[in-house]
């Protein structure tokens, strides 16, 4: 018999632990949630892609309450408006002939061109986001008080607050998205949309005069009240000029001031639709 000891012996190994090399339960739910949240939204560019244009907006805007806003405004307009780089977003073959020309790229180049991107602009933006709510983050130490589940929970980091506005932005640009039927609409959606956005297009460059050239210029009406495809495309193109980085600075406040729960309380939140 050899006189060797066994392996549980020499480590010490107690048989009904966990294995060593699970990550332990997070403390701070929050921090946890953000970076589930933020990995999922990552894989989705990075490997995934985009059937149109317009799901690459939604997706950034969404992106947006991944990062806190901590994306530089400009990029919601880089992003979605060079031609390279929105062929090499595109996962539809058929949409990047229509749109961008330069569709000759191979999918390997256009991977490479999207992983660029991502380290660049998107990456730096997420340890930005998780520097910002580490100090904000409750820590649950008490044994007889665990931390909950963040999976359990219904609210993005637990922040009730950022699901509502997420909600509510995410129906107004759906409304830009599909042009409206009638002025009084337009002027009403602009509205809705300052409420949205806590007033941030007066930040955007160029925003402290866009109810004026959208509702009052004919090119802008056009453009708004417009039911062709050209004039879908300039929705989008507006969307990236201004809209986004108006949500994009209002998640930023938004995210400064958000408190946290844990609770269903809020999880039924009725958002209009107007």
């Amino acid at each position: 018999m050899s006189s060797e000891p066994s392996a549980a012996a020499h480590w010490d190994v107690d048989p009904d632990a966990k294995d060593p090399l699970d990550e332990p339960d997070p403390r701070r739910p929050a921090l946890n949630r953000l970076r589930e949240e933020q990995l999922e939204a990552l894989q989705t560019f990075r490997e995934d892609g985009f059937a149109s244009r317009q799901a690459l907006l939604k997706w950034l805007h969404t992106f947006q309450y991944r990062t806190l806003g901590r994306v530089a405004d400009w990029v919601y307009y880089l992003l979605p408006t060079q031609d390279v780089t929105v062929a090499c977003c595109l996962n539809n073959a058929e949409a990047r002939r229509r749109h961008h020309p330069r569709s000759f790229l191979t999918a390997e180049q256009r991977a490479d061109e999207r992983h660029r991107q991502a380290a660049k602009h998107l990456r730096p933006a997420c340890r930005k986001a998780l520097r910002d709510l580490r100090t904000r983050a409750t820590e649950y130490v008490d044994e007889d008080n665990p931390a909950p589940d963040p999976d359990e929970s219904p609210h993005s980091v637990l922040r009730p607050t950022l699901d509502e506005y997420q909600q509510r932005q995410r129906i107004r640009l759906q409304r830009w998205f599909d042009g409206f039927e009638s002025l009084s609409e337009l002027e009403n959606w602009v509205h809705q949309f300052d409420y949205d956005t806590l007033g941030e297009i007066e930040n955007i460059p160029g925003g402290q005069e866009f109810d004026f050239e959208l509702i009052q210029k004919r090119a802008g009406r056009r453009v708004a009240l417009g039911g062709t495809e050209a004039y879908a495309r300039g929705r989008e193109q507006l969307a990236a000029r201004y809209l986004l980085p108006a949500t994009n600075r209002a998640v930023r406040e938004l995210a400064a001031s958000a408190g946290e729960a844990t609770d269903e309380r809020s999880a039924d939140m009725h958002i209009p639709s107007g």
